[in-house]
């Protein structure tokens, strides 16, 4: 066994700086994460282009072609009002007042 982690079988661009031998059992091949992330891409894009067609047939123009614009415009603040209420264990509730019984 060679001090470089690779063995005399194999001979994959071996020097002393470097083995690009692939240890024994581990196949290649794309795995799971990539998979998820190629996915994760082909979503948002079919998404964005059949919302921006959708949109663009209904006469809409310019950023109001994007798919669900008001959701994404509140998002900020709904992401905002989430973290004060969880970091605040419930306690926050802006603009929130409620009337008083009896």
């Amino acid at each position: 066994s060679s001090p470089y982690g690779c063995d005399s079988e194999s001979s994959l661009g071996k020097n002393e700086f470097h083995c690009d031998a692939t240890p024994k059992g581990i196949v290649g091949g794309t795995s799971t994460g990539t998979w998820l992330l190629i996915f994760l891409m082909v979503g948002i894009i079919a998404y964005l282009g059949i919302g921006i067609g959708y949109n663009y047939s209904e006469g809409r123009r310019g950023e109001e072609m994007l798919p669900h614009l008001d959701m994404w415009k509140d998002l900020g603040g709904l992401i905002y009002d989430g973290f004060k209420y969880v970091t605040s264990c419930g306690e926050y509730r802006e603009g929130v007042q409620y009337d008083t019984i009896g």
